[in-house]
């Protein structure tokens, strides 16, 4: 059965039973894949990961600026993003001066910017370097 011809062209008042069922086990058999899949996807992630924060260690206690393997540079890239210091101050210049623009479930880093060019200072908020590692063609 061509289950991509099945959900796209019948419309789920014209399935049959047989189509139903057949989908369906198809679907929990897509569902398992995909869920098995997942689980080989985050241990790689993890492994990933470890392994991107050891590289980030390595690069920033060594100085490093980057390494060209296999035609490929691979290297330290930082930048700079706002952090709450002060929450309860923070929180008071939200509400003081109705900023909640400021806000996007974390700082709002163009807002805060913003205020800066103009010589606002934020109360409450500091800035902090956070690194990443980049991958690119040389």
């Amino acid at each position: 059965m061509d289950f991509d011809k099945v959900i796209h062209n019948v419309a789920p008042l014209d399935a049959d039973r047989y189509m139903a069922e057949k989908v369906i086990q198809a679907w929990r058999d897509k569902r398992d894949d995909r869920l098995a899949a997942d689980k080989v996807a985050a241990r790689l992630k993890e492994q990933e990961t470890a392994m991107k924060m050891w590289l980030i260690d390595v690069f920033r206690e060594q100085r490093f600026e980057g390494m060209v393997i296999d035609q490929r540079i691979t290297g330290l890239s930082d930048r700079e993003v706002h952090e709450v210091e002060d929450r309860e101050a923070f929180v008071n210049y939200l509400i003081e001066n109705k900023a909640l623009d400021m806000l996007q479930f974390r700082i709002s880093d163009p807002a805060i910017f913003a205020r800066e060019e103009v010589g606002i200072k934020v109360p409450g908020v500091k800035v902090r370097t956070i690194y990443d590692l980049f991958d690119r063609k040389a």
